[in-house]
């Protein structure tokens, strides 16, 4: 074995040039520019390499200049579906292959072996995270369900998802959206009022498919509000909803 004198890397072909010993990558780099790029080992070739914990694989994640730049987790009992696929991030999801090829695939269609046919299938991500494709975080949905589950957007004023403050009225105003239907769900003094006011209303709204990990953040935040808050809220939120036709 032969080792890369920049990047360590091994080979059983020994490559000379300009007084070094080199892997192909770095003995390319030398030939083309006259000096190294870089002293990272992988080439854009390299399939992702994992780590295997009790029943959990994580795999690692590399841009076009093979720099680390993430890692998404699956069962331990997928490891045979996604090991022999080269990975990256395109539009927030993990994917396998080339548009340009017909071969992309998103990895959660594979995990749950949705055929190539039926790549029109919206898979959603309970937790809200695409880097988490474990089969209990994986469901098959309707592209209006999925986008239910939407995550916290920067833009927010309050620290939570439907709850904005409005200055001029110096109240908090909670709102929920279905299709399109947007239904304000009562101003509110308080913050935690309002995000209780939403709480709720998501939980009748979406159901199951409520972004879990901003759901429970609503609900450790708003839980030790009086009863009777409580129900003076939920006696608005009823009466909001249902005028929408959003009461399920």
């Amino acid at each position: 074995m032969y080792k890369c004198e920049i990047c360590g890397r091994k080979s059983f072909k020994k490559i000379r040039l300009g007084g070094y010993t080199l892997c192909s990558k770095h003995m390319h780099q030398y030939h083309q520019y006259g000096y190294f790029l870089d002293n990272i080992p992988r080439t854009n070739n390299d399939l992702n390499d994992y780590v295997v914990y009790d029943d959990i694989a994580e795999f690692n994640l590399y841009n076009q200049k093979n720099e680390k730049i993430g890692s998404f987790f699956i069962d331990k009992e997928d490891l045979e579906k996604v090991k022999y696929h080269k990975w990256r991030i395109s539009h927030g999801h993990v994917v396998t292959g080339l548009p340009s090829k017909g071969d992309q695939r998103d990895l959660s269609h594979i995990i749950l072996d949705i055929p190539k046919e039926e790549d029109y299938k919206v898979v959603d991500h309970k937790d809200g995270n695409a880097l988490n494709n474990k089969k209990e975080n994986l469901r098959i949905c309707s592209q209006s369900e999925n986008v239910l589950n939407k995550s916290f957007m920067s833009t927010n004023s309050s620290g939570f998802i439907g709850v904005s403050h409005q200055k001029d009225r110096n109240r908090y105003d909670p709102e929920i959206r279905r299709g399109k239907i947007r239904c304000h769900l009562g101003y509110q003094k308080t913050l935690r009022e309002a995000v209780y006011a939403r709480y709720l209303a998501e939980g009748i709204v979406f159901g199951e498919f409520c972004n879990e990990e901003e759901h429970e953040k609503k609900y450790l935040y708003t839980r030790y509000l009086n009863e009777d808050t409580k129900k003076r809220i939920y006696s608005t939120v009823k009466e909001k909803l249902i005028n929408k036709g959003l009461w399920q």
